[in-house]
């Protein structure tokens, strides 16, 4: 994404963590950038989980076609696996499945005449508005977007981020339940935060959400892999990361969240970031706390995203390097003489060096650093993944570059990189469109001379990027959409209206499917069952709308 430089020397890795614990406080917008300096540190300071499913388990939604009859109805609950039967609304019943089928006989379902569409009991959240009591206080996940990227995803308990760090509060009622212990290269066994900054960095990247406790995490469901790298004064060693690194690799990381840097020489680094790429582990590395045009590693090593902060104000943070290696910018929080603003986290319940040394609270308190604005992405690029799992660490730093906000110099600057990140509009643009429900023949031309002219006519999705039409004389699904005719392709996604003219037709039922695809994730497939929509020309007027279902 930006040229990047090396210095390929291997030296051993003093960790510079990137971090300040501040209050928060108002800042008014749109003022100019601070002047830079680096974060301070003491001076006698040393600086060289399994949750619910998506939907009810055992539990699937038969909504019927608006003219099915009872006995339709009846016949088409009759498929195997499928009991207890329970009326819901007019249309719509409730049946008991097998746990673990229940997409499956969805499918089964939705195919029987007399059926809209059938779909398991999906979990509802309230418009992605978490009930945690201190979200209040996470003025970032305001500022990127995130409730409306929660709209649309809240996460995939299937993935994992690997949190690189000095370790966690493996009992913290905010991050426990997500917590997968991974090594410990300071001391061995369970990777124990005495720290303090990698239970903080966890609590942005995925704090356990909408529990009534505490914060919300960017990603409310994917595993927290924890390693330990950092010691009680947040320092380790390039040995210690690379180890990390094929310890996630190893175990299935989909994203590393490397809140740490050093201006050492990169090559190990390199090679073991090469293998996470290949792998096609998402890579994100914080770009430094010292205020200068100097490359850190590994952020700027190859195939890692470079993360700049920025502050209440969006603009860059005072202590926030710059230059040629920085890729994105992420609120970071910062203090001036007039503004105490931080990032609002989890802390360790316990005493650690954070709490003692550096006068942060227990349980949550704020932080600043490009540490945290590096936690920020990770937890974005894993949620981008629940909505596009196939998306390799190219595509999700190319959907992070093209939708984050502008804040420099127009296109790339060494400020902000491709820009401060925007996790709504990142995650409208692979996240599949909207479901189209009311696809219907508005008139019909014909039939004469073996084909009929016709018009379709729907309402365009959200999200969708361009749309696509196949017909067929049987039923169309996921299974043989690509055998069926080609009606239209690319029409731009705010077409709700097609003209189709001289479509063969020499009897029987014609069935339309409509496609609506984003940037990056195809949408959901929607087929006409109507019975038959070309019955006799006498009785065109009285054509049935088209039905349409998965």
């Amino acid at each position: 994404m930006s040229v990047r430089r090396s210095d390929h020397k291997l030296w051993r890795l003093g960790v510079l963590v990137l971090l300040l614990g501040l209050l928060l406080a108002r800042g008014a917008r749109a003022e100019p950038p601070p002047d830079r300096s680096p974060l301070e540190l003491p001076a006698d300071w040393d600086r060289a989980s399994t949750f619910d499913p998506d939907y009810v388990p055992g539990q699937v939604l038969v909504l019927y076609e608006s003219a099915a009859p009872d006995t339709a109805r009846a016949a088409a609950l009759d498929v195997p696996q499928v009991s207890h039967p329970e009326v819901i609304a007019d249309d719509l019943a409730l049946v008991q499945v097998p746990e673990g089928d229940e997409l499956a006989v969805a499918a089964r379902l939705s195919a029987q005449p007399g059926v809209l569409t059938a779909e398991p009991d999906y979990y509802v959240y309230a418009q992605g508005t978490p009930n945690d009591p201190y979200l209040s206080r996470q003025w970032y996940h305001t500022l990127v977007g995130s409730p409306s990227a929660w709209d649309l995803s809240t996460g995939d308990a299937a993935l994992c981020v690997a949190i690189i760090d000095s370790g966690i509060d493996l009992t913290h009622p905010d991050l426990a339940a997500r917590i997968t212990n991974g090594g410990d290269y300071v001391d061995g066994g369970a990777p124990n935060d005495e720290y303090g900054h990698g239970t903080h960095i966890a609590g942005i990247v995925g704090a356990v959400t909408n529990n009534t406790v505490g914060i919300a995490g960017t990603d409310w469901r994917a595993e927290l892999r924890i390693i330990r790298v950092l010691d009680a004064k947040g320092v380790g060693t390039t040995s210690s990361i690379v180890r990390a690194i094929d310890e996630a690799i190893a175990n299935g990381a989909d994203v590393i969240n490397l809140s740490l840097a050093t201006y050492g020489g990169p090559a190990a680094m390199q090679a073991a970031i090469d293998r996470a790429y290949a792998a096609g582990v998402v890579v994100v590395a914080a770009a430094g706390n010292d205020a200068i045009d100097r490359p850190t590693y590994p952020a700027a090593c190859e195939h890692v995203i470079a993360v700049a902060a920025t502050n209440r104000n969006d603009v860059y943070a005072r202590y926030s390097n710059y230059g040629a290696y920085v890729d994105l910018a992420a609120p970071g929080g910062d203090k001036t003489e007039r503004v105490v603003d931080g990032i609002y986290s989890t802390m360790p319940t316990y005493s650690v060096t954070a709490t003692r040394n550096l006068g942060l609270a227990r349980n949550y308190d704020y932080w600043q650093g490009t540490s945290m604005s590096t936690a920020l992405v990770s937890g974005l690029s894993v949620l981008l993944l629940s909505a596009g799992a196939s998306l390799g660490p190219d595509e999700i730093e190319d959907v992070l570059a093209k939708t984050a906000v502008d804040l420099g110099p127009k296109g790339w600057d060494q400020d902000y990189g491709w820009g401060r990140i925007d996790a709504a509009q990142a995650m409208s643009q692979i996240t599949p469109p909207a479901r189209v429900d009311d696809l219907s023949i508005a008139s019909i031309t014909g039939p004469t001379a073996g084909q009929v002219d016709l018009v379709l006519s729907w309402t365009p999705p959200a999200n969708a990027r361009s749309i696509t039409i196949r017909y067929a004389s049987t039923s169309i699904t996921s299974a043989n959409w690509a055998e069926a005719e080609l009606l239209a392709a690319d029409l731009p996604g705010s077409t709700g209206s097609f003209i189709a003219q001289g479509v063969p037709y020499t009897g029987g039922t014609l069935y339309f499917a409509l496609r609506a695809d984003s940037v990056r994730a195809p949408g959901i497939l929607w087929s006409a069952v109507s019975n038959n929509a070309f019955w006799p020309p006498k009785a065109q007027l009285m054509l049935p709308l088209v039905r349409i279902r998965h």
